[in-house]
C-alpha cells in the first residue's frame, strides 16, 4: 500500500488539515462482470445481538428509527459504535466499487489515550485505523481510503467494526464497542448515466491540464470551459506569477457537487461543473478562487492563517460565490447580529457561519491592501512562515507586527472603525440574509440527502489519486430519485432569484424545501408539483436539472436525455387535471 500526505483547501471551507488516504492496488487488476440481478434496494442492518434488525434505506440517506418504549430509555455514557456514526463513500454501493468508509465512534471526555478501529471484511481480512481528529471539524473518526473493493454479489455483506480502547478506560457496557452493518450491493444494471462510461481523460492548455471524465457536461462543454480556465488563469497569474516552467497546474472537473463547489491542495486543483448546478457556482469565480491557494506560495502565503488565505482567494476571485462589494458586504454584517469579530476569526474560521467567515475574511484582505498596498499581503504572509505558533492569533499578530500594527486588539478597533464608516443600506443586509439563508438550506439539503457532498460529513476526495486508479464514483455519484432531484431544482431556483437581485422571490422555492426537510414531503404546494414533474420527467426518460416557473403556473424544464446523456432537451410541464403532464418541446434547427 502506498501512503501520501495532502493538504485540503476547500472553496467550502478551504483549510490546512493532512489525510492519509491509502491508496487501493491498482482496480486494473481485477474485473467485475455486470451481474443481471433483478435490482433491489442496499439495506443497512445494525447487529448488536445475535440477531439482526434489518433497517432498509432509501432516499434520504436514514438515522435508524426505533419503536419508542413506554420506559425511558437512558442515554449510553460509555464509548461505543452507533450506525448513524458509519459512512460508506461512496453511496449507494455497487459491485466493483472502491469503497472508504468513515466512523465517528462515541467516545467521552474522560476517555484518553489511543484508540484504534477495526473493519473486519471476513474472518481472514481485517483492516486497522486510528481514531483521530479528521475533517475540517476535526471530529473524532476512524477513516478507511478506498480499502475494500464490492465483490460481485447481490447478497447481503457483513462488515464489523470493533472500537479498541485503551487498558485503563472505564467502559460500562462492552457489546456495543462492536457494530455490524451488512450492505446489500446494488446491480450495477441499475447504475445512472453517466457513471457506466464515465472514464479520466485530459487535454493541456497553457500552463494547465484540464482533467474531466468522458460523457459528462464538462466534456460536451469543454471549449467554453476551456476559455474560462485560460481567462482565470491568466488573471490570477498576473498577481502570483505563473507556475514554473514546464509544470503544468492540474485542474479537475467533477459531475457532481461536493461542498459548494470547489476544493485544492498544492498540487491541484478540484471544481464542480454539472448540469444539476444546485450550489451557486460561477466557473470563473470558483477556478479564480481556487487558483488562489494553488499559486499564493509566490507571496509566501502558503502558510498563513486561515483567515488570510481564504480571505486573499475571495478578494482575488472578486467575492464569494457571486460578484460583489466584500467591504459594503461585510459593513452591512458588522451593523447585524450575523458579524463575527477577527478575533474570533482567528481560531477555528472553518467552524464559523461560513458565507459570515468568507466574506469578512475578504474585507480584511481589501483593508489590508487599501492601507498597505497589493505588498501589504506579501509582507503580513511572510512574517508567518516561520515560527513554532502558540495558536492562530500569535501567528496573524506577528503578520500585523510586520506591518507596523503594535497589537491584534489595536488592529481590531480599527477595523471595526473603518467598517463602520463603510456605506451600506437595508438593502445590503436584506441580500446577505437571502443568501445565507440559501446556503443554510443548501447544507440541510445535503446532510439530509447527500452527506458525502457536505464539506464537514464527507470526505474530499483526490481526483488526482482516483485518476491513477481509474477510480470515477466519488466525483460523479450523487442522489437521482424524484425527490431529492426537485429539492436541488428549488434551491437551484432560489439561487438564481438571489443571481438575478430578485430577492423577494427568494422566499417560496426556500420556504418549499425548508418545509419538505423538516416535515416531509407535502401533497400540494411548491414542493410537491416540483416532485410529480421530476417523477413524470424520470418515468420518460428525461433528469430535470432546472425549473423555469411561468405565470400561468406552468413550468419550462431543462433536462438532460437518459439514453443520450449529455444532452440536452426543453420540456413543457402543465398541470393537467389532477396530474403534472410533460411534453418535450420540437428540436430546433
Amino acid at each position: 500500500m502506498k501512503r501520501l500526505l495532502w493538504v485540503v483547501l476547500v472553496l467550502t471551507g478551504l483549510a490546512c488539515r493532512l489525510f492519509s488516504p491509502t491508496l487501493p492496488p491498482s482496480p486494473a487488476a481485477e474485473t467485475v462482470a455486470p451481474s443481471a440481478a433483478t435490482p433491489s434496494v442496499t439495506v443497512l442492518s445494525p447487529v448488536p445481538s445475535s440477531t439482526p434488525t434489518t433497517i432498509p434505506t432509501s432516499t434520504p440517506l436514514p438515522t435508524p428509527t426505533f419503536t419508542p418504549s413506554p420506559v425511558p430509555t437512558p442515554l449510553p455514557v460509555g464509548p461505543g459504535l452507533e450506525l448513524d456514526s458509519v459512512r460508506f463513500f461512496p453511496w449507494p454501493l455497487y459491485p466493483g466499487d472502491w469503497v472508504s468508509v468513515s466512523v465517528g465512534p462515541r467516545v467521552p471526555p474522560d476517555v484518553t489515550g489511543p484508540l484504534t478501529l477495526t473493519w473486519a471484511l471476513d474472518s481472514t481480512d481485517t483492516l486497522t485505523a486510528p481514531v483521530g481528529l479528521e475533517g475540517l471539524d476535526a471530529r473524532l473518526q476512524a477513516r478507511f481510503y478506498w480499502a475494500w473493493r464490492v465483490p460481485e454479489t447481490m447478497s447481503a455483506i457483513p462488515l464489523t467494526f470493533t472500537l479498541f480502547l485503551p487498558p485503563d478506560a472505564f467502559d460500562p457496557n462492552l457489546a456495543d464497542n462492536t457494530l455490524v452493518v451488512s450492505v446489500k450491493p446494488l446491480p450495477v444494471e441499475a447504475l445512472h448515466a453517466p457513471e457506466p462510461q464515465a472514464e479520466w481523460v485530459s487535454t493541456e492548455l497553457p500552463g494547465v491540464r484540464l482533467h474531466y471524465l468522458t460523457g459528462t457536461a464538462a466534456e460536451r462543454d469543454l471549449d467554453a470551459i476551456a476559455a474560462e480556465v485560460a481567462a482565470a488563469y491568466t488573471d490570477v497569474g498576473a498577481r502570483f506569477g505563473p507556475g514554473a516552467e514546464g509544470d503544468l497546474l492540474d485542474i479537475y472537473l467533477l459531475d457532481r457537487v461536493i461542498g459548494h463547489g470547489g476544493y485544492a491542495t498544492r498540487d491541484w486543483v478540484a471544481v464542480s461543473y454539472t448540469d444539476r448546478q444546485y450550489a451557486p457556482s460561477d466557473l470563473g469565480m470558483v477556478l479564480r478562487h481556487e487558483l488562489t491557494h494553488r499559486l499564493d506560495a509566490a507571496l509566501g502565503c502558503q502558510a498563513a492563517p486561515s483567515v488570510m488565505r481564504e480571505g486573499l482567494a475571495v478578494y482575488v476571485a472578486g467575492g464569494h460565490y457571486w460578484p460583489g462589494s466584500l467591504v459594503q458586504d461585510a459593513a452591512a454584517l458588522r451593523a447585524s447580529a450575523h458579524y463575527i469579530p477577527l478575533s474570533q476569526l482567528a481560531g477555528d474560521f472553518y467552524m464559523h457561519q461560513h458565507e459570515v467567515s468568507y466574506r469578512e475574511a475578504g474585507a480584511f484582505v481589501g483593508y489590508i491592501v487599501e492601507r498597505f498596498g497589493w505588498e501589504g499581503v506579501e509582507t503580513f504572509c511572510r512574517a508567518t512562515l516561520s515560527g513554532e505558533w502558540e495558536n492562530a492569533t500569535a501567528q496573524l499578530s506577528a503578520g500585523l507586527h510586520a506591518l507596523g500594527e503594535a497589537d491584534w486588539q489595536a488592529f481590531e478597533k480599527t477595523w471595526e472603525a473603518w467598517l463602520d464608516a463603510q456605506p451600506t443600506s437595508p438593502e445590503t443586509l436584506a441580500r446577505l440574509e437571502a443568501e445565507l439563508r440559501l446556503m443554510e438550506t443548501l447544507r440541510a439539503y445535503q446532510r439530509t440527502y447527500d452527506p458525502s457532498a457536505h464539506f464537514l460529513e464527507g470526505i474530499l476526495f483526490s481526483p488526482q489519486d482516483g485518476a491513477q486508479w481509474n477510480i470515477t464514483a466519488d466525483f460523479v455519484r450523487r442522489p437521482h430519485e424524484a425527490e431529492p432531484v426537485a429539492l436541488e431544482l428549488l434551491l437551484a431556483m432560489a439561487q438564481e432569484t438571489v443571481s438575478d437581485g430578485v430577492i423577494e422571490a427568494v422566499e417560496r422555492p426556500l420556504a418549499a424545501v425548508e418545509d419538505a426537510l423538516a416535515n416531509g414531503f407535502p401533497q400540494t404546494g411548491l414542493a410537491a408539483d416540483a416532485r410529480a414533474i421530476v417523477a413524470a420527467a424520470l418515468a420518460q426518460g428525461y433528469e430535470p436539472y432546472r425549473l423555469i416557473p411561468y405565470l400561468d403556473g406552468s413550468y419550462e424544464v431543462h433536462a438532460l436525455v437518459q439514453a443520450a446523456w449529455p444532452a440536452q432537451r426543453v420540456l413543457m410541464a402543465a398541470h393537467v387535471g389532477m396530474a403534472w403532464s410533460v411534453t418535450a418541446l420540437p428540436l430546433s434547427d
